[in-house]
């Protein structure tokens, strides 16, 4: 299972991370990515680290308020209280993705692997595929998690462009299979029917998925779903959560999913 979730707190052996329905999820340190493995196993005298790799800790790839996708390792029972384990490996999170999958607008989150000269290598998990991310104004180092957009396809090299806050929905010609749909995907939907709880709707040429009364932004006063929703209604939502097993979605209308603002970041009502 895949779910966007927001970094609540960064302790010195795990994240917090705040999850869709109120559930909290911990990522291990050894579960954020073989890159930060990598450098945490490597002694900080090895004359051959870099001068930014040496005494990496959680709090420098990672920072409260952060979105995340996440794959769920489990989920546990603790004093009454579910918790989830959490991991954001790229080969894990971006595991049902193929090669072929891939197509220019995409996106995707990745591990930036290595700093090249003009740019960063990226791990995006993805067996076959080489990913490519030309510096910009924004300085990253390895190990950083990024949610990157897929600009240029060239069989198995990409060159990508960070996801930033506005960009267009994805469109049917850019995901065009259930497996290739990730949390964090802007999405256009038509409201097909509706339920005591919410509404279900359709997008990307088929692919049903449900909207929570929490996470539809017009339901705060006395009207009903159905007059605020009625159906055919067009609307703008972001993906929360993914089950691959039952093909289940989980979608959100609120303005701070859509717009990916910062708001949401300590909400557990909200995400």
């Amino acid at each position: 299972m895949l779910m966007l979730g927001v970094v609540s707190e960064v302790g010195e052996v795990d994240v917090v991370v705040n999850l869709p329905n109120g559930l909290t999820g911990f990522i291990r340190g050894t579960d954020i990515s073989e890159e930060f493995n990598q450098v945490i196993d490597n002694s900080p005298e090895d004359d051959e680290m870099a001068e930014n790799e040496q005494d990496l800790d959680l709090c420098d790839v990672i920072s409260v308020g952060q979105l995340l996708t996440c794959s769920v390792i489990d989920i546990v029972t603790v004093d009454k209280t579910r918790k989830a384990n959490l991991t954001t490996k790229p080969e894990i999170v971006n595991c049902s993705v193929n090669k072929q999958d891939i197509n220019k607008n995409m996106v995707l989150q990745g591990v930036i692997q290595s700093v090249e000269e003009y740019g960063y290598l990226v791990n995006v998990g993805v067996k076959g595929v080489t990913a490519f991310l030309n510096k910009g104004e924004v300085l990253l180092k390895k190990c950083d998690i990024v949610r990157v957009v897929v600009t240029t396809v060239n069989e198995g090299n990409l060159i990508l462009g960070l996801y930033e806050v506005g960009m267009k929905a994805l469109s049917d010609k850019t995901v065009t299979t259930f497996s290739s749909l990730s949390p964090g995907h802007l999405v256009n939907v038509t409201v097909k029917k509706h339920a005591a709880n919410g509404i279900r709707c359709s997008f990307l040429g088929g692919i049903v998925g449900s909207i929570h009364l929490i996470h539809l932004k017009d339901m705060y006063n006395s009207k009903s779903v159905q007059d605020v929703y009625p159906t055919k209604r067009k609307l703008l939502a972001r993906v929360l959560l993914i089950n691959p097993e039952n093909k289940k979605v989980l979608l959100s209308t609120l303005n701070c999913h859509v717009t990916m603002a910062t708001p949401v970041t300590i909400s557990r009502r909200v995400i």
